[in-house]
């Protein structure tokens, strides 16, 4: 890779592998300081108490993909761990399952923090592939997701792009890894029913990864179309969108032909930035970049059902005032700028 990229060092394979490069090179350094501050002699130093505080920050971000644990303390019970620890005492006692009488505790080590995802596996996973001229996936090797999800994807990719022939096209996040489980550094992504997709941007040049979208190069049609596509098949749960981009897309909407009254249920705005369960389509810090999607599994075989996939394609052609029309594919530009890593959820 490091003799392809010395020609080629501006493609955008080589830019994440160079990116991914400097990371791995900051943890190296990270965790050498770590090892040298166990020491007493280097424990007091500035560099020293600066990493324990961003240890101590990132507490429960260490344990995305599993359990973070810690030692009982002479005489403590199951009241006095749960609040030093900041969790109810019925999550104490299921995380650890321990009955209801037990009340002291030994001094063992315990589990304080689980995450909600624990255990969640993909069965019957399949890999979204990228579609030349519609759809780039940031990383192939995280693109494994449940049947309805791959499918819903391919085909309000492929309609959208249809539509708006002559665009850039969509660039996809990460989904699941091979099996699901855990996927750094997201706290879900397990099961094969989360996915990140990127925005849709105005403007001729292509964007070879999740990059930020303004309430001034954001294409709101586009990005509408395709979340409402969406929407056709009955399985979304939610949408994270950041707040300061939902009047775009609200205002998209109500072009499209929709009703205040039918945006309702759909959008968190125009409610207040805290109101964040009361719509499909509400905020999350950190998704300015992307959309994070989740569905859900209607049948037990968890597949697209051809008239699901029928409205889609309806629904779009709705949008464009008639039926979608095949078009010539987007032409890709170069993009300079350095990927952005993705976001933790």
């Amino acid at each position: 890779m490091a003799k392809r990229c010395k020609r080629h060092g501006r493609s955008h394979v080589c830019r994440v592998w160079q990116a991914e490069r400097k990371d791995a090179a900051k943890a190296r350094e990270r965790d050498k300081l770590a090892r040298k501050c166990r020491g007493r002699r280097f424990r007091k130093t500035l560099a020293c108490r600066r990493l324990a505080k961003i240890l101590k920050r990132e507490g429960k971000a260490k344990s995305i993909c599993g359990v973070k644990r810690a030692r009982a303390r002479r005489h403590d019970t199951v009241a006095r761990m749960a609040k030093r620890h900041r969790i109810s005492t019925d999550a104490f006692r299921r995380y650890n399952k321990l009955g209801a009488k037990t009340r002291k505790l030994r001094r063992r080590s315990y589990v304080v923090y689980q995450s909600p995802f624990h255990n969640v596996r993909l069965q019957g996973g399949v890999l979204l592939t990228a579609i030349d001229g519609v759809v780039e996936i940031q990383r192939p090797q995280r693109g494994w997701g449940r049947p309805i999800l791959v499918s819903s994807l391919r085909v309000a990719s492929l309609a959208v792009q249809r539509a708006f022939p002559l665009q850039p096209w969509l660039i996809m996040g990460d989904l699941s890894k091979e099996g699901g489980g855990c996927l750094p550094p997201h706290r879900s992504h397990r099961g094969g029913l989360d996915v990140d997709v990127g925005y849709y941007h105005l403007g001729g040049k292509q964007r070879g990864w999740l990059d930020h979208a303004s309430t001034g190069d954001i294409d709101a049609d586009r990005t509408w179309a395709y979340v409402s596509a969406l929407m056709q098949t009955g399985a979304m749960q939610f949408a994270f969108v950041d707040y300061s981009l939902q009047p775009q897309l609200y205002a998209a909407a109500l072009r499209s032909g929709e009703t205040t009254e039918s945006l309702r249920p759909v959008f968190q705005f125009p409610r207040p930035k805290e109101q964040t369960k009361a719509s499909i389509i509400r905020h999350l810090d950190g998704h300015a970049d992307h959309i994070h999607l989740r569905l859900r599994c209607l049948d037990p075989s968890c597949d697209l059902p051809e008239e699901a996939a029928a409205r889609i394609v309806r629904a779009i052609g709705a949008e464009r005032g008639g039926p979608v029309r095949e078009g010539r594919r987007a032409v890709r530009h170069s993009a300079r700028r350095r990927p952005r890593t993705l976001r933790s959820y």
